[in-house]
């Protein structure tokens, strides 16, 4: 059942047959690096049977993303209700596989499932919950309008993984994403919390006995440090 439809995508109701799709994408260790690695077979499939719920109990769930130029399922994207340490949120969700990564697919499916919540869904608000080193996803949610409200820690496979708390209001008008102003320090202070950060995991990758999903994973984390300090040399001049 189609749901939505962009320019270049359509979004519809994932079925039983689009596992194989699905595969692709969550047990991919490069694609789920923010997860902690890739999942199993097994939890894929779980994943799928509880959207395929989704669908009977809300109306609604993550959805296919499909290319229309192939017809090729190249995504993940759609809202979902999820719990924080506070309350339970619709949240907009987006996983797209790595070979369709830097084209935009993941801000344009996002949008329209902003637009449906909007629109069809009648919300006054819809989230995005992001891993703090997830700097990509932090992107799609700025440009889906979304501004960070707070940050909260998500217990996830035994690790406990902050996670900003994005989101944005139907009464919300903006052109573009609205700046942002930090004091000096401010500045200084996330600069030097960054560093702290970033030593640590220099040490971390010291170890040659470390795993390599913990080395990636890692390794991740130091990129996105490096482009947050680099903002943050951008921001002070």
């Amino acid at each position: 059942m189609i749901i939505l439809e962009t320019g270049r995508l359509i979004l519809r109701e994932m079925t039983i047959d689009d596992l194989s799709a699905t595969g692709e994408i969550v047990c991919d260790e490069q694609t789920m690096w923010a997860w902690n690695g890739a999942w199993s077979e097994e939890e894929n499939l779980a994943n799928l049977r509880k959207q395929l719920r989704g669908y009977l109990e809300d109306g609604f769930g993550r959805w296919a993303v499909v290319l229309k130029e192939t017809g090729k399922v190249i995504g993940i994207c759609g809202l979902q209700w999820c719990d924080t340490d506070r309350d339970r949120v619709l949240e907009i969700g987006y996983l797209f596989n790595r070979a369709y990564w830097h084209n935009g697919y993941a801000a344009e499916a996002a949008i329209a499932c902003k637009r449906y919540a909007f629109d069809v869904l009648k919300v006054d608000e819809v989230f995005s919950l992001v891993r703090d080193i997830n700097i990509p996803s932090m992107n799609v949610a700025i440009r889906n309008g979304m501004t960070v409200r707070r940050q909260y820690a998500k217990h996830y496979k035994g690790v406990d993984m902050p996670h900003y708390v994005f989101s944005v209001r139907k009464g919300d008008v903006c052109a573009s994403p609205p700046k942002v102003s930090f004091t000096t320090g401010e500045l200084a202070e996330a600069h030097r919390s960054l560093l702290s950060t970033l030593n640590k995991c220099e040490k971390v990758l010291d170890n040659e006995n470390l795993p390599q999903s913990q080395r990636t994973l890692t390794e991740r984390r130091v990129a996105a440090i490096n482009i947050a300090l680099m903002l943050i040399d951008k921001e002070k001049t």
